[in-house]
């Protein structure tokens, strides 16, 4: 079973739908309706549910299945430097604890977490990498940059992502 948390309209469930060559990821879980519907229309055999993962019991969501992957892509705006002066929203920035949450409810074999660069500077980034590796994990941290191309001959600026990866070995 792969759960896809944050899963917005779908990039990351599309990412990985390729990568492993599966028809669909089996559980997305959004708040935003838009972004949902998105998804469902991309990904019509997922189970989508609209909520905040704060609010389900994961183990309920999981029915019992084994977890092979867990992806989750938290908001980013409260690590982004393009917030710009605005003041982090303490609630969203707390929001990747769900994910350490999740994976002790679920114990999966793999957890990967996506977000800025910034992410790593998180004040709290540590102690979440120790909370992944108190319940067994071990967590590599990646930093890239990738430049993606637009329509036509224009490309949009550098995109960077940060990427926690948590393997149950």
């Amino acid at each position: 079973m792969i759960m896809d948390l944050f899963a917005g309209a779908g990039g990351a469930s599309e990412g990985i739908r390729q990568a492993l060559g599966r028809t669909t990821v089996d559980v997305a879980i959004d708040t935003d309706p838009v972004a949902l519907a998105i998804h469902e229309a991309n990904h019509p055999r997922t189970r989508h549910l609209r909520a905040s993962v704060r609010d389900l019991d994961p183990r309920t969501v999981a029915h019992g299945r084994q977890v092979d992957l867990l992806w989750a892509s938290p908001p980013c705006t409260p690590f982004s430097c393009a917030r710009g002066d605005k003041p982090a929203d303490a609630d969203v920035a707390s929001l990747p604890w769900e994910v350490v949450r999740w994976a002790a409810a679920l114990r999966p074999r793999v957890v990967m977490v996506e977000n800025v660069p910034q992410f790593e500077l998180w004040g709290h980034f540590s102690e979440f990498c120790a909370n992944l590796r108190a319940l067994g994990y071990v967590v590599t941290t990646i930093s890239k940059a990738a430049q993606i191309a637009a329509i036509g001959n224009s490309v949009c600026p550098a995109v960077a992502k940060a990427l926690v990866e948590a393997t149950n070995l």
